[in-house]
């Protein structure tokens, strides 16, 4: 039995069919039935991956989905979806027609997701933000579990994922963004994007994107480095025709409607995201604009308004925004409303060109120029502000309120519009040919500074209305704060405006018209070729005095020159002033003469010199006051009674005894009185003047003929200023001594007052008659009768002395016979010595 298992030993084993080595036709079987499972896995697939998504979307709330294929090859990594379409309520969320994604499997084994290539063709996407609800794309919706899930999950140890976008290419994509107002449609007309790889992160991605949008096209350009440290992106940004009427529904919840207008514009982007060392950054530059915009809100209606914006900004976001850039804005024409206050404000053209930073507080810095700017109150209609064109700067404004202006010009200016007026009013109170200032600054405490301001062809129109007031105050009080607080308002703490000026101008042939409603009729004052200097003025310093020099010329041939000074601020006035005016017409201040003396000036020509200071409101000014011509009508006979009574002779006879032999009038007159008082008017200062000065001169130039009494009125009779008598000796026409002396001094007052006019009246006394009948009794030897005189001998004697007289001061060359009227003499006798009665 050995031996035989010996022999079995020795003997080579027959394979088992069962146990043994496979043959290879088995193999091959083997490997046809791997191939084939294999096969029917890839054919199998795409139709399950088809069936499981649209399952899967099925079961989802409310979605409902379609996908037409799958295609999917495992070997090349190809995933090709056609025909997707998802609704919600019968409303596509989700629209495919073509998605590609070309995956590389060798990278997976690296723990890199490779995606070599993604092509959407043809696409909808849905995206809803809606209020109270979360995130929904494509119908699904993205709960803050989900976008928490990696924050919950474990920390992996192994090594992170990289991941690479690939090229990815986009036709006829669109994404539709439903939010609270409205639908946005944006058409992703075009995308191309070279790879974005994590572990190459200073790979530049590069972008090639056209958006149709808001009417509009936006295209984007750049390069992109999402996995660098920082993250950065360059851009270039260029957009055509955006339409804003397609934001209406948007901007109409913010309060805005009616919103239109296009816009346009290129930028260059930088941006850069924030690391421990460094804040993130994001760099603009280039240009906006916008065309024919329009909108309409509570605050303000933008009814027309062309911008345009070219320039560059950075900014850094760190715990604040820090922001800086050179910029220049160009608005124009522009349209606005400001609602609250009722005002339009429109420009041809405004350019502003500067630097604007802002860290902590705004600073903005440059120049502004503006072409046809204006400022209108709807209310009245009327234009507040104008200016033809205009330049401001270089300028530097910082926060709170800080301002400085080197220079500003404006050109052409006209202030406080009245509208529609009847020639020959101008259509504005004020028109400027030209403004400019020097080294403007404001300070936000209350404080404007000003080192020159230059008004040249200044043009006013300004209007006392009846009651005092300036017709300018109409447009004040809508934009001023009132002067002081209302009963049970808050208590302003705020300081007074304080205002510097280091010299006010006014030339260029400037005009002012000043016109005095509050008399009847209203009195209309017209200065011509104004020129004005003013120096430097301090509302702070109430009492500090300024220099003023005025010239003005107030018609063809009057002319005003004032020299002084004045505290502009005092409350009361105060000033100290020498001023010349020559040959103003009187009869265009008539009515301030009329309220004043009850007077009309019918004609006239004054020249005046006036001096002296007002000291609190209180003037104490003396004139010297030339009239040439002047002519007086009373306005009724109570006003001739009453001023002859203060006179104490009727006015022409004063005045015919003040005129020279020119028929001038040369007077000093005294201005008293309280300006602060408004029981004080000009007529009145005129009234008090005009009398005491006539009454001061009538006495002077009566007071030689013995015409005034102690008490120092005249001594008048009927009406009638008479003289002393001249006495003749008893029974003749010889004057004695004195008398002749004091004709001397009647024929020097008819030699200098030309218009005065005696009246010589002759009479004989009893003193006469006794004398001749003793002159009779002496040459006869007999007793004569008193009534030897007879009344024709009476009524001679009175004649030949009367003719006697005046025959004595017609001698004088400048007295002229029609000077001296004789009178009919009394036929009766009267006590006292013969004589003739002088009067006026």
């Amino acid at each position: 039995m050995n031996s035989d298992s010996h022999h079995d030993n020795d003997i080579p084993a027959q394979p088992d069919p069962a146990t043994g080595p496979v043959s290879r036709h088995t193999w091959r079987n083997r490997l046809l039935v791997v191939v084939v499972l294999v096969g029917v896995v890839v054919a199998l697939l795409p139709e399950a991956l088809r069936f499981v998504a649209v399952t899967w979307l099925d079961r989802q709330p409310e979605l409902s989905a379609r996908l037409d294929d799958v295609d999917f090859n495992p070997f090349t990594g190809l995933l090709r979806i056609e025909g997707l379409q998802v609704t919600r309520n019968g409303e596509d969320v989700a629209l495919a027609e073509l998605i590609e994604v070309q995956l590389d499997w060798w990278p997976l084994f690296k723990r890199r997701l490779d995606l070599e290539q993604v092509t959407l063709g043809n696409v909808l996407l849905m995206v809803e933000q809606l209020p109270d609800a979360p995130l929904t794309i494509a119908g699904l919706v993205l709960s803050r579990e989900d976008s928490l899930a990696d924050e919950t999950a474990p920390p992996s140890t192994g090594q992170p994922w990289g991941i690479s976008s690939g090229v990815v290419t986009c036709d006829q994509v669109a994404v539709v963004l439903r939010h609270r107002h409205q639908d946005t449609r944006i058409d992703i007309d075009h995308l191309t994007s070279s790879p974005l790889v994590s572990w190459l992160p200073q790979q530049a991605g590069a972008l090639d994107l056209s958006l149709s949008v808001a009417g509009g096209t936006l295209r984007c350009v750049g390069e992109n480095y999402p996995f660098a440290r920082p993250a950065r992106s360059e851009m270039t940004l260029d957009a055509q025709n955006l339409d804003l009427e397609t934001l209406d529904p948007v901007l109409t919840a913010l309060g805005w409607s009616r919103t239109r207008g296009h816009v346009d514009g290129h930028l260059r982007v930088q941006a850069s995201a924030a690391v421990e060392t460094q804040p993130a950054r994001l760099k603009v530059e280039g240009q906006l604009s916008g065309k024919g915009l329009a909108s309409d809100h509570a605050a303000l209606w933008v009814k027309q308004l062309d911008l345009s914006w070219q320039g560059q900004l950075e900014m850094l976001f760190d715990h604040n925004l820090h922001l800086a850039g050179h910029h220049r804005l160009e608005i124009g024409p522009a349209q606005l409303v400001l609602q609250q206050p009722g005002l339009e404000v429109a420009s041809g053209q405004l350019i502003w060109e500067g630097l604007l930073t802002l860290n902590g507080q705004i600073e903005v810095n440059g120049t502004v120029e503006v072409d046809d700017l204006s400022v209108l109150d709807l209310a009245g209609g009327t234009t507040l502000l104008g200016v033809d064109s205009g330049r401001i700067g270089p300028f530097a404004f910082s926060s709170p309120g800080t301002l400085s202006v080197d220079e500003f010009s404006l050109a052409r200016v006209t202030l406080l519009g009245r509208g529609d007026v009847a020639l020959p009013r101008q259509p504005q109170v004020f028109s400027l040919a030209k403004l400019t200032g020097e080294q403007v600054s404001w300070l936000a405490q209350q404080h404007l500074s000003i080192a020159r301001l230059h008004l040249s062809g200044l043009a006013g129109d300004v209007v006392l209305l009846p009651g005092g007031a300036l017709e300018a105050r109409q447009w004040l009080p809508q934009f001023v704060a009132q002067a002081s607080p209302q009963q049970g308002d808050a208590r302003d703490d705020s300081p007074p405006l304080a205002v510097v000026v280091g010299a006010f101008v006014v030339d260029g042939n400037s005009q002012l018209v000043i016109e005095d409603q509050g008399v009847t009729p209203s009195v209309r004052l017209h200065g011509d070729d104004l020129r004005l200097r003013l120096g430097a003025l301090d509302s702070r310093r109430s009492e500090q005095r300024s220099s003023v020099a005025l010239d003005a010329r107030l018609d063809a041939y009057s002319r005003l020159h004032l020299l002084g000074d004045v505290a502009l601020f005092a409350q009361p006035l105060s000033l100290n002033l020498t001023s010349e005016l020559s040959e103003f017409q009187l009869p265009s201040i008539s009515a301030y003469v009329e309220r004043g003396i009850g007077y009309r000036l019918e004609q006239g020509q004054l020249n005046l010199h006036l001096e002296g200071p007002v000291e609190q409101g209180v003037a104490a000014l003396t004139s010297q006051v030339h009239l040439k011509r002047l002519q007086l009508r009373p306005l009724t006979p109570e006003d001739e009674l009453e001023v002859g009574e203060r006179l104490g002779l009727p006015v022409n006879m004063a005045l015919s005894l003040l005129r020279d032999r020119q028929g001038d009038i040369a007077l000093q007159m005294p201005i008293r009185g309280d300006l602060s008082r408004p029981d004080v008017a000009m007529g009145s200062i005129v009234r008090k003047a005009v009398v005491g000065a006539v009454k001061n001169t009538v006495t002077l130039t009566l007071a030689p003929l013995g015409i005034v009494a102690k008490a120092g009125q005249l001594v008048g009779i009927g009406g009638q200023l008479t003289f002393q008598p001249l006495v003749f000796e008893p029974g003749s026409t010889t004057l004695t001594s004195d008398s002749l002396v004091y004709l001397e001094r009647v024929k020097s007052l008819l030699a200098k007052r030309p218009q005065l006019t005696l009246s010589l009246c002759g009479q004989v006394s009893v003193a006469d008659r006794e004398s001749l009948l003793n002159s009779a009794r002496q040459r006869s030897g007999e007793t004569a009768d008193s009534t030897v005189l007879s009344q024709e001998w009476i009524r001679q004697l009175a004649m030949q002395r009367a003719e006697y007289v005046k025959q004595l001061l017609s001698q004088e060359p400048l007295v002229k016979s029609s000077q001296l009227l004789l009178c009919n003499p009394p036929t009766e006798l009267v006590d006292g010595p013969g004589a003739v009665l002088v009067r006026l």
